[in-house]
């Protein structure tokens, strides 16, 4: 990744800030003597050969995991990214093309790490599209990232793309084609877990209208 020079001037300041971090944790330690500066590789220690004489190994990997950390957060160029909870699954969007799109918004813009994979958990659920958020729904338990992951990959890969049929939502699945995967793919899946597809009508939008219908077949 070659960067612009605003680029540079952000990643050095956010690798810093990750190197203090480091410089923080390391206190009480055998590593706590190490300054921001030496960590960074500022003159007189700005001799790779040096460096990789003077720092433990587990500090030679700090510093690259901080490097990347920073690197993660940089900002785009030219691009306007929304929050990051915004980032929603398109209709006929797969699911790990979403989460690879919030994963990269939640680095960008979350700098604490111990929050990441919880949030990432429960954004993939609450953004994601109706078919994805009914196959997870019907998992057992607080399914990991990575069994939601499975769990939709094979639902698209058995049924394809949504099928285009007129709805508010875009192009989605019928009720009964979706069931039936649930049913037949997911062994972990029972069918009490998944509620029955249902068409809205106007009486139950309207409770006026459904006591006018009951008076009518009374």
């Amino acid at each position: 990744m070659i960067l612009t020079d605003s680029q540079f001037i952000i990643w050095e300041a956010k690798w810093r800030r990750a190197l203090n971090e480091l410089r923080d944790k390391y206190q009480g330690g055998a590593n706590a003597g190490f300054t921001v500066a030496q960590l960074a590789g500022d003159p007189p220690l700005d001799n790779p050969a040096r460096q990789a004489r003077l720092f433990p190994r587990e500090v030679l990997t700090g510093i690259k995991n901080a490097a990347r950390k920073a690197m993660v957060q940089i900002p785009l160029t030219g691009v306007t990214e929304n929050i990051y909870t915004g980032i929603k699954q398109g209709p006929s969007e797969s699911f790990t093309s979403f989460i690879n799109r919030l994963t990269q918004a939640v680095d960008r813009q979350i700098s604490d790490d111990g929050v990441k994979p919880h949030l990432l958990r429960c954004l993939a659920f609450a953004n994601a599209n109706a078919e994805c958020k009914c196959i997870i729904s019907a998992m057992p338990g607080q399914p990991s990232m990575a069994e939601m992951i499975e769990a939709c990959s094979k639902a698209i890969a058995s049924l394809g793309v949504p099928q285009e049929i007129k709805t508010d939502n875009g192009p989605t699945y019928t009720g009964k084609v979706l069931d039936k995967f649930l049913k037949r793919e997911l062994k972990w899946v029972t069918a009490r877990h998944v509620k029955p597809y249902r068409v809205q009508t106007q009486a139950d939008a309207n409770p006026k209208i459904r006591e006018k219908e009951v008076g009518t077949q009374t």
